[in-house]
């Protein structure tokens, strides 16, 4: 039964990727990485991924030519680029090599977080969670996209499965792959970095509550050892090349957020309104908000700015330190409305996802001029309400997870879902423009969460029937 379960899981993976690449791929319109390197939309969207593997498999280096934009003066995932290169040595260097390793990372990931749902719900249930995340476009249409994200879905739920077959097992082998998850998602998301902290404080909470035999702490010491070993290593390596142990550049993305706390009046009013309304619903409230709606506008700005200091000669190292510097004055200046504006980009972080992978803040704006602006708006509110209303439920299910814990103050493995649930909101709601792409790693959690709800309530109806 499970491995029908599986099965079908990979199976509905595997359609819908191919189903969207083959409506994307007429929109890809070069197929060899040659010629896809000419193509500024490529360097844009690519976070030279591919320019690094092959300057990998040519120089024998991550940083060659940094007077390249295409290389630019700042760390990029490497362990992304790792995998790149590997893949071209494979499969040969084409696109379609890095497309399959996603494929790849998709389905492994598919498979991993089964292995943790069967952990959490019944077996009759275990299949819901991984196959929600199966359907779910945020996920899959990453397979046709260079970018990180299905080798962070991959590297939480090798993580999460590696501590949950630890406790079952006490094998150290499970602990080791546990670490090399968390080692891997810090060097692909630089933001994960500071997770270490959490993981210090449960591991050893765990420990004296002998939740894992208090005479295997040498285990945990192995553990630590290897994640700093991994994620230490690429930073000593950043600082050495570059001058800096930063994993990604993040400045751009905190100025932004920066900014909000400068808005005042119809500008924040809109700002606010457009998180659980969108842009064409705020423009009725506001009249004039969608031509220069929040933070699209800011976005744009910072974006500008970051093209011409380039343009003018200056690396991207230098360039993001500059934005670093600019948003920590602004915090400095305003550091109470810098916090206060956190639940509203939570909102955007945790917003529907549209097709193309953004936020569907601006739909209907200036488009589908045949659709009545009554039509519009009732599309946006069931699109809000539904989305928000899943959201809620799955949060909801784990606030009272996180009551019982602290109420009960007994550890148990829903501590390290809520605590991840809970870094990386907090994280990206405070410090990010809160793209919703940066809820990828959270969203297999809820729909743990809420297939968690639809198991409860169904066994309380059965419990129900049977004693009427």
């Amino acid at each position: 039964m499970q491995g029908r379960f599986i099965a079908i899981i990979l199976a509905a993976g595997l359609f819908t990727s191919l189903v969207w690449g083959a409506y994307r791929l007429p929109d890809l319109k070069t197929r060899t990485v040659e010629r896809q390197l000419l193509a500024d939309t490529y360097l844009a969207g690519s976070d030279g991924h591919v320019g690094t593997a092959i300057n990998l498999l040519t120089n024998g280096a991550f940083y060659g030519l940094t007077e390249s934009p295409l290389f630019g003066l700042v760390p990029r995932s490497q362990i992304y680029s790792l995998f790149v290169a590997l893949a071209f040595v494979l499969f040969g260097v084409s696109l379609w090599s890095v497309w399959f390793l996603n494929l790849i990372f998709f389905l492994g990931a598919l498979a991993a977080w089964y292995a943790v749902s069967v952990r959490f719900l019944e077996k009759k249930f275990a299949w819901l969670p991984p196959l929600f995340l199966s359907l779910f476009w945020g996920a899959f249409e990453y397979v046709w996209i260079i970018n990180t994200e299905t080798l962070t879905l991959l590297a939480v739920g090798l993580f999460l499965l590696g501590l949950l077959k630890y406790k079952e097992s006490l094998q150290p082998r499970w602990l080791l792959l546990s670490s090399l998850g968390l080692a891997a998602l810090i060097v692909n998301k630089g933001i994960a970095l500071y997770f270490i902290a959490p993981t210090l404080i449960l591991a050893p909470w765990a420990l004296r509550q002998n939740f894992y035999p208090r005479g295997l702490w040498h285990h945990w010491a192995v553990f630590f050892t290897v994640v700093v070993a991994v994620a230490g290593g690429f930073m000593a390596h950043n600082y050495a090349a570059l001058g800096s142990t930063d994993f990604s550049r993040g400045g751009h993305a905190l100025l932004i957020h920066s900014k909000t706390a400068e808005f005042r009046g119809e500008k924040l009013k809109g700002f606010i309104l457009s998180q659980f309304l969108g842009d064409f619903i705020t423009d009725k409230i506001i009249p004039g908000y969608a031509e220069a709606p929040e933070p699209l506008t800011a976005q744009r700005e910072v974006s500008v700015r970051w093209r011409e200091m380039r343009q003018a000669g200056a690396a991207e190292l230098e360039t993001d330190r500059m934005f670093w510097r600019e948003a920590k004055e602004i915090v400095k200046k305003n550091p109470a409305l810098f916090l206060s504006v956190a639940p509203w980009w939570f909102l955007r972080l945790n917003g529907p996802v549209h097709y193309n992978l953004a936020t569907i803040d601006h739909v209907f704006v200036g488009t589908h001029e045949y659709i009545p602006d009554a039509v519009k708006t009732a599309i946006l509110l069931i699109a809000y309400g539904v989305w928000f209303s899943f959201v809620g439920v799955c949060l909801v299910y784990g606030a009272k997870e996180l009551w019982k814990i602290i109420r009960e103050r007994m550890f148990s493995n829903m501590a390290w879902l809520i605590s991840l649930t809970l870094y990386f909101n907090i994280m990206y709601s405070v410090f990010t423009h809160a793209e919703v792409r940066y809820i990828l790693p959270v969203m297999p959690i809820y729909f743990l969460f809420f297939g968690l709800c639809v198991q409860s309530i169904l066994t309380s109806r059965r419990r129900e029937a049977k004693t009427a």
